[in-house]
């Protein structure tokens, strides 16, 4: 499909998000039928295949592309070390993810129904994929530690915004911890509805650990 495009559209170049898989499909592509190649590394294409098999596809599509982007320094520093040193120097660079803040410029801090929350209790809102390097886990853990330790005399809360492949087991979770009256899970929202939500919440928490697979946070959007 990508053939197809470049060969029936002039583009002016190929952004890929992603190194793999999507720059090396890029890569696949002869450089005379499209402009340069600007791959954008988020952090699981370099973090997973860096160690693994797929590093010298990694390193590959690192190479051929006329310009790498990381979202972190750290980033940065594992794609230097697959790049040739010259071409780090002209061709790599480290650009930070942002948002537009315009909509979380307002002071007024309201309850939002969403959630479970009483007038007393302590709202703590998750905001991101449902997947293991979020470490949401960790959080339904600390939460079930507060109510066993009972040293707070206001209820935690905890709202979590986002959807992914570990919801059940989440949600399964939350119920052996007897947690049900105090963890609401509010599914994907738009992102114009995230403002209204975290100013009604006390605390946003963004946990993060080490995946099984490897896999971990490059910058998430969310902090």
């Amino acid at each position: 499909a990508l053939a197809r495009l470049c060969r029936d559209q002039n583009f002016d170049a190929i952004h890929a998000h992603w190194a793999i898989p999507q720059a090396l499909v890029a890569c696949s592509i002869p450089k005379k039928r499209h402009g340069p190649l600007i791959t954008t590394c988020h952090g699981g294409d370099i973090y997973v295949c860096e160690k693994s098999q797929l590093k010298r596809f990694l390193s590959f599509c690192l190479r051929r592309s006329d310009k790498v982007v990381t979202v972190s320094e750290e980033l940065r520093r594992l794609s230097a070390s697959l790049m040739p040193e010259a071409q780090v120097d002209r061709d790599l660079d480290c650009i930070p993810k942002g948002i537009e803040l315009k909509s979380y410029c307002a002071t007024k801090a309201t309850r939002t129904d969403a959630s479970a929350a009483g007038d007393r209790d302590f709202v703590v809102t998750f905001v991101g994929r449902l997947v293991a390097k979020k470490g949401v886990a960790t959080l339904i853990d600390a939460l079930h530690r507060l109510r066993v330790q009972g040293t707070s005399g206001r209820r935690a809360v905890l709202q979590i915004i986002g959807d992914g492949p570990l919801r059940k087991t989440l949600q399964d979770q939350v119920v052996a911890s007897g947690l049900q009256d105090s963890v609401t899970f509010l599914g994907w929202r738009h992102h114009l509805e995230l403002s209204d939500l975290l100013r009604a919440s006390d605390a946003c928490v963004v946990p993060s650990v080490h995946a099984d697979d490897g896999d971990k946070d490059g910058l998430p959007v969310t902090l």
